[in-house]
Order: C-alpha cells, then sequence, then structure tokens
C-alpha cells in the first residue's frame, strides 16, 4: 500500500477534482504486493476469496461446498456465487479512483455507494442509476462487461461526478446521499472474477 508516493503519480497523471476544491488521501494502494486483503479497509463478504496477486486484487466466487449449503440450508440467497467485497469506511465526501474488470457471462454490473443506496448499473450501451433507492437517471457512458474500465466517482450530498476511461458526467438530485451507509459495494458475475489493478481513495474538501 502506497500513500504520498501513489498521490504523487495521481497528480502527475493530470486528475484534478471537479466538485471539490481539493482532495486529501485516505486510502491508496497499487497492489504491488502479493498477500491477504488489507482488512483496515476492505471486508470481504459471503466467504468469496479475494487476494492480491500478480499486481492486482482478485476477487473469485466462495467454494462450490459452501454454495450448495447456503443453497439448501441457508437463505438461498447470499451463496457467494458472485464475488462480493466492500470498501469501508469511505469519508461522507470522497473521490474515488479506481481500475476494475469484471470477467464473466452477463450483460451488467453493478457498483453500490452506499448499501443499496446509491446503485450504478454498466452495461455495454449505458449506465442506469438509482439514487436512494427511488430517484433514476441514465448516461450515454457505457462500460462493458470483460473489458478494463478506469472509474471515477466524486460524491457529496446532492450532487456526484461520475467518469468511465476520461467520459465524465455531473448529476446534482436532492435524492443523492449516502444515507449513513458510508462504504462503496462492489459485487461480480456469478461464477466470474473481479480484478482491480489500483485504487484512489481522497476526502473530498471545499
Amino acid at each position: 500500500m502506497l500513500f504520498w508516493a501513489s498521490f504523487n503519480c495521481a497528480a502527475d497523471a493530470g486528475y484534478r477534482p471537479e466538485i471539490f476544491k481539493k482532495v486529501e488521501p485516505v486510502y491508496i494502494d497499487q497492489f504491488d504486493k502479493d498477500g491477504k486483503v488489507n482488512r483496515a479497509f476492505w471486508q470481504v463478504k459471503q466467504k468469496t476469496v479475494w487476494v492480491v496477486k500478480d499486481g492486482m486484487l482478485v476477487g473469485s466466487p466462495s467454494s462450490r461446498e459452501y454454495q450448495e449449503h447456503v443453497r439448501t440450508e441457508g437463505d438461498g440467497i447470499h451463496t457467494g456465487a458472485n464475488p462480493v467485497i466492500i470498501l469501508k469506511p469511505v469519508p461522507e465526501e470522497f473521490v474515488l479512483r479506481m481500475r476494475i474488470k469484471y470477467e464473466g457471462d452477463a450483460k451488467a454490473v453493478k457498483i453500490d455507494i452506499g448499501h443499496h443506496i446509491n446503485s450504478f448499473i454498466f452495461t455495454k450501451e449505458s449506465t442506469r442509476m438509482k439514487f436512494n433507492k427511488k430517484a433514476t437517471a441514465e448516461s450515454a457512458i457505457a462500460f462493458p462487461v470483460n473489458t478494463w474500465g478506469e472509474l471515477t466517482f466524486e460524491f457529496k450530498e446532492g450532487k456526484l461526478l461520475f467518469g468511465v476511461n476520461g467520459e465524465k458526467e455531473v448529476i446534482e438530485k436532492g435524492s443523492i446521499s449516502m444515507a449513513d451507509s458510508l462504504q462503496v459495494d462492489i459485487k461480480g458475475i456469478s461464477q466470474g472474477r473481479v480484478l482491480i489493478d489500483w485504487i484512489e481513495l481522497y476526502r473530498g474538501m471545499e
């Protein structure tokens, strides 16, 4: 894990926040050392398997035995067939950037800001959004499955910026809120993998 070195790399790459005046680094990781997940920032869910390997954070499904156990004796839903991991805690106002790839057989993938609060559903044609579980929006910005995407989120109460591979859009809605759920949920495709090449989390500042 790197902090100031990675912060300078991000600055050298030319990224500047748009809805904040400046940012303060919280967690920056290039996954350059093989091993376990950094539990100070990540929560692995549903017995899925997450390791740092070959310069990436790699998520895979739970074991077949666990999946079968949940189907027959558990709730039948949280089987771990989809790799799930939570970035937590995140600041109430933040910037999150990462390079990520969802591998598997599906037409759409999803990231939640706040647990089931603000949902971003990415497809090869567009991005659909739901804020505070109600208000919706749609953007022509696309992120196909099985491709690398450099994602950007700038988030504050009532306003956000999201972007994929340099394309960005700002949305303002009163329903945009963390609702005290200070986390980002990443859920992969059933029986697929999630690869995260690098991640940068900053506190947004006015």
